[in-house]
């Protein structure tokens, strides 16, 4: 199985969220659908997504969240937007891994955000997208077709399983996590 969907040539270039508005983004979101074998989600389910404010300016914690084997597994991390572009954000997990990219195409705040990522492997690049939600149930099927028009075959368009889940672990203060 891979880690993304491999293309070749240089990445596409998606008009980015206009005018977005960080502050209006923060809170939790569910993951409904994303790419077929992302590595973090292989044998999940019920993932979701919680950001939050830092005191750092710039920067937001992430707590990311599945449901696998009967127990929650989570991660945080932390995310940094461009100042220019503030739809564009990179977001760290491991302090010696690099930064993975995190563009915001599209978002209402209130229901659904439509998330893309690409990195640059040479002679290709290596794709993942995600249909993010405020609710478990949202209708995303008029976005469906952002995912092919990004160049994404049906066959990498994989369903979170969003039915059945205990509620999510609370993440940890900003100030605990900005201490590790």
């Amino acid at each position: 199985m891979s880690d993304a969907y491999f293309a070749n040539g240089s990445c596409p270039k998606p008009t980015l969220q206009a005018n977005f508005n960080l502050n209006n983004y923060l809170g939790q979101w569910f993951d409904l659908v994303h790419t077929t074998d992302f590595f973090w989600e292989l044998g999940g389910e019920c993932d979701v997504a919680q950001y939050s404010k830092s005191s750092t300016p710039g920067k937001i914690v992430v707590y990311n969240s599945e449901y696998k084997n009967n127990a929650w597994s989570s991660y945080q991390g932390s995310a940094s937007c461009q100042a220019s572009a503030p739809s564009q954000c990179a977001v760290k997990f491991f302090p010696l891994a690099p930064a993975g990219d995190y563009e915001v195409v599209q978002t209402d705040y209130t229901n659904y955000s439509f998330v893309f990522s690409c990195t640059p492997t040479g002679t290709g690049h290596d794709m993942f997208f995600w249909i993010l939600a405020r609710s478990k149930t949202f209708d995303y099927s008029s976005l469906l077709p952002m995912i092919t028009s990004l160049g994404f075959p049906q066959s990498q368009v994989e369903k979170t399983i969003q039915t059945g889940c205990p509620n999510p672990p609370t993440p940890p203060g900003v100030e605990e996590f900005l201490a590790n």
